[in-house]
């Protein structure tokens, strides 16, 4: 299924890389908005270099997703990691790190090459062996939900639910539109705009971006 996917949508550029064309599938959609979670999350091992652009990539580490600062010289803005490693020793040239980026001299030194030419990899960082577990990945994307939560005034979450939305006197109607107010699944612009639904996002009356928010209380 995933050479199948790769091959339809991914034929000219990496996953990561790729944007869903218009008339891609809702199946496929829903994979691409995961990449958000992926691209903030990964980083790559070196091996050889050849399949890591020098600057466009995070490579420096293995804690964070940590790319070198640029921009890029005209020389440079194409090369990949293998740029600066020996072809004969297979270890970090020195004079080609000093040229390009002497600033992570030490940090890049600190980094072990593969000395007998193995391809770079993917690793997912919040992981000990680098593999990506849909465990991780959920609890990853909760940490991402509590940001937001501590952004937006509506979506608390010790929120009594039961006492202030099914309780309350009112039509069912009105208690289904405040547990989706609540939990940010009204089909508001912000909600479109993420799920790449809609492009044209704002407020119709004043032109702000229309969420829950800005509808029922701003």
């Amino acid at each position: 299924m995933a050479r199948i996917l790769l091959g339809r949508y991914c034929h000219s550029t990496p996953f990561l890389r790729s944007v869903p064309p218009t008339n891609t599938s809702h199946g496929w959609r829903g994979i691409c908005i995961g990449k958000d979670l992926l691209e903030k999350q990964l980083s790559k091992v070196i091996g050889n270099g050849h399949q890591t652009s020098l600057w466009s990539e995070p490579w420096l580490s293995l804690e964070t997703a940590l790319a070198p600062m640029g921009p890029p010289t005209k020389e440079t803005q194409f090369d990949t990691v293998a740029t600066l490693i020996s072809p004969t020793t297979k270890h970090w040239d020195r004079e080609k790190i000093r040229q390009v980026l002497s600033e992570l001299e030490q940090t890049i030194l600190e980094i072990k090459v593969s000395t007998k030419g193995a391809e770079d990899t993917f690793v997912w960082l919040p992981t000990k062996n680098g593999v990506y577990s849909t465990k991780s990945g959920y609890y990853e994307s909760i940490k991402k939900e509590s940001l937001a939560t501590l952004q937006c005034p509506l979506a608390i979450s010790n929120f009594n639910w039961l006492g202030e939305v099914w309780n309350i006197q009112s039509s069912p109607k009105n208690k289904l539109l405040l547990w989706k107010a609540m939990k940010g699944a009204l089909p508001t612009g912000e909600n479109l705009r993420k799920r790449n639904i809609m492009t044209e996002t704002r407020c119709p009356f004043c032109g702000e971006m229309e969420t829950s928010e800005h509808l029922f209380i701003r």
